[in-house]
């Protein structure tokens, strides 16, 4: 996926899966919302559940809510 850094969709990935409760590694990143500056939006797939990832370029997640 391209629009956020490598950091960023790694940090919402990791937290997908905590925030579902889903076996580590099965959230994965399936699109970007860049928001200005060096934040964007990201919504994470976890089997059937999607959630939306605040978080910054260098894997800082400033929030995790359903989507």
């Amino acid at each position: 996926m391209r629009g956020a850094p490598a950091a960023a969709q790694r940090a919402c990935a990791r937290r997908g899966d905590e925030f579902q409760n889903v076996p580590a590694g099965s959230s994965v990143p399936v699109s970007v919302y860049p928001q200005g500056g060096d934040r964007y939006e990201i919504i994470v797939a976890s089997g059937h559940y999607r959630s939306r990832c605040s978080v910054t370029g260098n894997g800082n997640v400033m929030s995790m809510d359903p989507y």
